[in-house]
């Protein structure tokens, strides 16, 4: 529905706001949705984003760092998606 819409309307349009509203509101969160929405133009998902800054803010606030795990130093390292051995932790210099 999105990129027909966006494709017939200009910025601004009411139109525009019912099918990012929709979009935030009533469709999954499954990414089923992502074939049909990924043909909109960047207008779109502009919108999208700014749509839900408010949203994310307040949840951001209430979550704060939680999504860190401090007990594993790894938790963004590439290694840690290749299930390869941490540098840190495998390699062993020999300075006799």
């Amino acid at each position: 529905m999105a990129p027909c819409i966006y494709k017939h309307t200009q910025i601004g349009s009411l139109h525009r706001k019912l099918a990012v509203d929709i979009f935030i509101n009533v469709l999954k969160r499954d990414g089923g949705w992502f074939p049909d929405h990924v043909e909109c133009d960047t207008q779109f998902h502009r919108d999208v984003y700014i749509s839900l800054g408010p949203r994310l803010e307040k949840g951001i606030k209430l979550a704060g760092c939680s999504f860190l795990d401090i007990t594993d130093t790894c938790q963004y390292h590439e290694h840690t998606r290749l299930k390869k051995p941490c540098y840190k932790k495998s390699l062993t210099f020999g300075l006799d």
